[in-house]
């Protein structure tokens, strides 16, 4: 798996690059090292250090790095500096965040957004603890441009309407299933976009191992085709 890692340079995002490397994915990590160390860089990945405020260049990166998953921590994380730099902290925040959401959604990337450890929820009483159901009260204009983030996710999420999500699904099943025939695997089955396949059980096959290998690239290829017309939805 190709996992790109925003912010892969400050705590947790170099936590996240460390274990998706460790794992065996192949890590790409931007980070402007506005907050975050080269230091903490796992090695492996593969480092680029870019402002996630400047579209084009992240965008041309994802295109070349072709992500599976995009892990966004990248974001300017001072409360004082955003009560100092409103402006900035919503530059980065929102604006920056959205080029990420924009570049996860042209690339067919899976999006992972780390929000804040609590500052949505405001001033919690002494004994009591905030749970996502939780109503927001945000205080600073850091939770603000977290909470308008949240926001703006769910109405990315809510763009496609669910005909069109079952019909995306339906062209995937029957062209993934073709090309599972094609390499005589077994399908056990299918679980939304991900699917459980076994070569070499109970039929057994030469070359099980190289006919997984080919099967994958052949599918990556496919929706790689079906995802142009699936982006005109």
């Amino acid at each position: 798996m190709r996992v790109l890692v925003t912010g892969g340079a400050g705590f947790i995002g170099s936590h996240v690059a460390e274990a998706a490397t460790e794992a065996g994915h192949d890590v790409l990590v931007v980070d402007d090292l506005s907050t975050g160390r080269t230091e903490n860089l796992p090695p492996g990945a593969d480092f680029h250090p870019v402002d996630i405020r400047h579209r084009e260049v992240v965008r041309e990166l994802a295109l070349q790095f072709r992500p599976h998953a995009i892990s966004h921590h990248a974001a300017q994380a001072s409360v004082a500096v955003s009560v100092r730099e409103p402006a900035h902290d919503a530059e980065v925040n929102i604006l920056g965040s959205l080029n990420v959401t924009e570049v996860a959604v042209e690339t067919g990337s899976r999006l992972i957004f780390a929000s804040t450890g609590g500052a949505l929820y405001g001033e919690v009483a002494e004994g009591d603890a905030a749970g996502e159901e939780s109503p927001p009260k945000p205080l600073s204009p850091y939770a603000c441009s977290k909470a308008s983030l949240e926001l703006y996710l769910k109405a990315f999420a809510e763009t496609s309407e669910p005909e069109e999500v079952m019909g995306v699904l339906r062209e995937y099943h029957a062209e993934m299933g073709k090309l599972v025939l094609k390499h005589e695997g077994t399908l056990e089955r299918f679980a939304g976009d991900g699917m459980m396949i076994f070569f070499n059980d109970p039929v057994p096959l030469p070359n099980p191992a190289e006919r997984a290998i080919r099967m994958s690239l052949a599918m990556r290829e496919r929706v790689d085709e079906l995802a142009v017309n699936w982006r005109k939805l």
